[in-house]
């Protein structure tokens, strides 16, 4: 049996390369009920630029509060990938 799609996330954000940054970040995400579809990862110097796209039945607002107060969060923005609308890009912690 196949559980029912959720609407999908797209998160671009900028995460600190520290030893633990990338799994508090995907603690964070496993926490508040959404799951991974898919990780991109680059290595920059000090951040890893990460695009995560993410599924779950709670708002993805919810995810974006969260993930704004990781101090290993440099920079976040959130598309809608049906409308490709975004939320403007927030320097964090």
């Amino acid at each position: 049996m196949t559980s029912p799609r959720h609407p999908q996330t797209i998160f671009e954000c900028q995460i600190s390369s520290q030893p633990g940054a990338l799994e508090r970040v995907m603690r964070v995400v496993r926490v508040r009920g959404f799951q991974v579809e898919d990780l991109r990862l680059q290595r920059l110097a000090d951040v890893y630029e990460a695009q995560l796209i993410v599924s779950g039945s709670r708002p993805p607002e919810t995810l974006l509060r969260q993930l704004q107060k990781l101090l290993d969060v440099k920079t976040l923005k959130a598309l809608n990938p049906s409308t490709q609308a975004s939320t403007p890009e927030l320097a964090c912690a």
